[in-house]
């Protein structure tokens, strides 16, 4: 990747914290707001005081799932890591392997001989699919949490001006 690719990756990734921060921070702070007063009253119902306890149900989902997003992210982003490391090695065994030669692993001071490289570049042909594979599974599931903490934000905010609504409808 160029300089400027990896420049461009950064500050998506950044962007993409910044606003899961942000979106978690809402969904805790309307929660906190709304939770501090809570008093149960009455019956479980078609009222504002049942409404409120739906929305906090779902502000909650919206938090604990935001914070499952960041912390799979971030796994992720590890992962995602040291598979391009393990790439860049392949890439480095078999370059060994075609042009042989003694070569030297500039991370680890490693001496290769073109058969040693051979059968490293083996193991990580095995291995690397089925990190890929791995990858590919841990970002669905971080696309599954952002659609649980977005839609059930935006649930429990509908649901809270429904409830605040409410007296409207039924004075």
């Amino acid at each position: 990747m160029s300089e400027r690719s990896v420049e461009i990756a950064k500050q998506s990734i950044s962007g993409s914290n910044k606003y899961d921060y942000f979106v978690v921070g809402i969904g805790a702070a309307t929660f906190g707001y709304f939770a501090k007063d809570y008093e149960a009253v009455g019956e479980f119902g078609i009222n504002e005081n049942s409404l409120i306890v739906i929305s906090l149900f779902l502000l909650a989902i919206s938090v604990v799932s935001g914070l499952k997003k960041i912390e799979r992210h971030n796994k992720f982003l590890e992962k995602n890591g040291k598979y391009l490391d393990l790439a860049e090695h392949l890439a480095g065994y078999s370059r060994n392997v075609i042009e042989g030669g003694v070569a030297i692993n500039e991370e680890s001071g490693e001496i290769l001989n073109p058969s040693d490289s051979a059968l490293k570049a083996a193991a990580l042909k095995r291995w690397l699919p089925s990190l890929k594979l791995e990858l590919e599974r841990s970002g669905n599931i971080i696309g599954w949490y952002s659609i649980f903490r977005d839609y059930s934000l935006f649930l429990a905010y509908c649901t809270l001006v429904f409830s605040k609504l409410l007296p409207f409808f039924y004075s």
